[in-house]
């Protein structure tokens, strides 16, 4: 596994950019990568490549997710989640976009409005660190229980406004991802705070897909 996280990606729309001028100054201040992109709607392009710091890359979507693609998703929510549909296409974009990389590269999606305040390690030999809170978010483990019938059993919630992503290349050479983020969260005030818990890739504590 490679010592240093290799692209940090974040998307982004123009509603966000007044808050981009300062959170990504402070990403390339705290986060320690070899490449910086930021995915932004086609039509964003010129505003978001005006204001940006030259260490980020500033790319479009639509090289991430295709008009097809972008339609069967939109197609597929119930009327009552139509609004959202922007939200779920941007996951299959973080999805898309974390694909890329060397074998066993370690990607981060980092939500663009979250502005880190400190230095930031995610990587420590060999070991990807995790960050958790303590934050209880009732209708997360109101859907969980919902859907899969499991109680909380912990003091602390899963959600977070950045993941990890361990890109794996098998024994015939076909790219994985390892989402890290199910049980992983930056403190809720959206700062740094907590100490980072190490977890090998190799525990079994990630998710493949």
């Amino acid at each position: 596994m490679n010592e240093k996280i290799e692209t940090l990606i974040s998307l982004i729309c123009l509603a966000d950019l007044n808050t981009w001028r300062c959170t990504h100054r402070h990403v390339l201040e705290h986060i320690d990568a070899e490449n910086y992109q930021a995915i932004v709607p086609k039509n964003d392009l010129a505003a978001f490549r005006a204001i940006t710091d030259r260490r980020f890359d500033v790319l479009c979507e639509d090289d991430y997710i295709s008009q097809k693609n972008r339609t069967y998703i939109e197609n597929r929510l119930p009327d009552s989640m139509k609004f959202r549909a922007g939200w779920y296409l941007q996951q299959f974009v973080k999805l898309s976009a974390a694909r890329q990389g060397s074998a066993n590269a370690v990607n981060l999606i980092w939500d663009a409005d979250n502005m880190p305040t400190r230095d930031l390690t995610f990587l420590d030999d060999g070991i990807i660190r995790l960050y958790r809170g303590s934050e209880h978010h009732v209708e997360y483990f109101d859907t969980i229980r919902k859907i899969m019938r499991m109680e909380k059993t912990t003091d602390h919630s899963f959600i977070a406004q950045c993941f990890r992503v361990w890109m794996h290349v098998n024994s015939v050479n076909t790219k994985r991802l390892a989402l890290l983020s199910h049980n992983t969260m930056l403190p809720s005030t959206r700062s740094t705070g907590q100490n980072g818990t190490g977890v090998d890739p190799s525990s079994g504590e990630i998710r493949i897909c």
